[in-house]
């Protein structure tokens, strides 16, 4: 049963990687066909997955295999889409925040549910111990980030009628958006009321920030 562990735990790394492959490819205009294109996303996405394995297997702190797994796409995608370099990276981190938004909210409504309790910190090894409830865990969270990007698709050509300043700005929010929600996810597993309000603050923030980047975006547009 282990080495089923194992193997599912490899596939669900394979997919994610699939997935941020293949989404950051088309938000930044991908130049390859069809048939080649999914024939590199598959070959990338083993790379994705041996690499990945091994960093988890040395244990390496979280946040830099984050970062190694962002530029590893932004790295994949560079010679095989027709966007700019800020593009680029804007699809990149697009795709990533997207991704690890649903981790978190799948993984804490699991715990709340399954743990029966509110307190995320105590229901947290639920689903990171190898078993049954981390598979039904992965398998939802897998299924419905492809349902996301799929129901999305055709709405990734716009990206690209975007101009370069608002591109830069979608680029920066989405990057400040994804530390945020980094920062609070680790806050929320201390339990310290400096942590609480600290991830108060933090949430102010990113709602003016949302909000003043979502009104430069769009007046453009209603003018």
């Amino acid at each position: 049963m282990e080495s089923f562990y194992q193997f599912f735990e490899l596939f669900a790394t394979f997919v994610e990687g699939a997935i941020a492959v293949s989404v950051s490819t088309s938000l930044a205009d991908r130049k390859l066909g069809v048939k080649k294109n999914t024939l590199y996303v598959f070959f990338m996405s083993i790379i994705y997955t041996i690499l990945i394995t091994l960093l988890n297997k040395w244990q390496v702190f979280s946040f830099f295999t984050i970062a190694v797994a962002i530029a590893f796409t932004f790295a994949a995608i560079f010679f095989t889409t027709r966007g700019s370099l800020l593009y680029k990276l804007c699809a990149v981190m697009i795709t990533w925040f997207f991704i690890h938004a649903t981790d978190y909210i799948i993984s804490y409504s699991l715990i709340m549910i399954i743990g029966k309790s509110i307190d995320i910190s105590e229901g947290i090894s639920l689903i990171l111990v190898p078993g049954t409830i981390r598979m039904i865990y992965i398998l939802i969270n897998k299924l419905l980030q492809i349902a996301i990007f799929v129901s999305f698709h055709k709405l990734y050509s716009k990206l690209k009628l975007l101009n370069k300043k608002n591109i830069f700005l979608l680029f920066a929010v989405t990057t400040l958006s994804y530390i945020v929600m980094s920062i609070l996810t680790n806050l929320v597993l201390t339990d310290s009321l400096i942590s609480l309000q600290t991830a108060v603050i933090f949430s102010l923030f990113f709602i003016i920030l949302t909000t003043v980047s979502y009104t430069h975006l769009t007046l453009p547009t209603i003018a």
